[in-house]
């Protein structure tokens, strides 16, 4: 969905500098007549594509908004469930790594979260701005160039967060394989075995 935004944001700024060039063109018709019809085509074509954009960037925010919601959950729930283990020994620097890395997660959903929610009001100011017809084009264009600039922003803000997010997602499931490995491998071990301790998982020496 970050990759649709992204994509919708950039090809924005395209269809706003298109109809402000139309509506440059259109001031240099001598014809009021001419001129009007200009810029109603403007109003017509180039906006109402804009409108269309804006509509998939509130929509599709508040849909990524519910998905970072999710994570949220899930992330607290991790982090939750790693501070009540006990490490498996010659894991310790492991299991750390872990929560740091799940910690990070949180503090990127943390962030996310406030501008996803941004992203969808430019939407909807945008979708607002392009729909208010008796307001003057010029005006119009200056306040939606404005938030389409925000918007593009925000994007790349979220981007920035949700890739580092990423990384330590990566990271972080790479750690969980090794320790669930590792705690299998302690707990499967016979009752007689003297390098088990029940109920802290401590791995035999090697």
């Amino acid at each position: 969905m970050l990759i649709e935004l992204d994509t919708v944001a950039e090809s924005s700024v395209g269809v706003l500098n298109e109809a402000s060039l139309e509506a440059f063109r259109a001031r240099d018709e001598k014809d009021p007549v001419r001129r009007a019809e200009r810029l109603h085509d403007v109003t017509d074509a180039h906006l109402l594509r804009l409108r269309t954009r804006a509509d998939f960037i509130a929509n599709g925010s508040r849909d990524l908004i519910e998905h970072l919601d999710r994570a949220t959950v899930a992330a607290d729930y991790v982090s939750r469930t790693l501070e009540t283990m006990t490490p498996v020994e010659g894991h310790r620097e492991d299991l750390a790594r872990l929560r740091a890395h799940v910690a990070r997660i949180g503090a990127v959903l943390t962030h996310a979260v406030p501008l996803a929610e941004q992203l969808a009001q430019h939407g909807d100011a945008i979708l607002k701005l392009t729909g208010v017809a008796n307001d003057p084009m010029d005006q119009r264009l200056l306040e939606t160039h404005q938030r389409v600039g925000r918007t593009v922003e925000s994007v790349d803000l979220l981007r920035s967060l949700i890739v580092g997010g990423h990384a330590s997602s990566k990271t972080a499931l790479g750690l969980t394989g090794d320790l669930t490995y590792d705690l299998a491998r302690a707990t499967d071990v016979g009752p007689g075995d003297p390098g088990v301790v029940r109920g802290r998982h401590v791995a035999p020496r090697r």
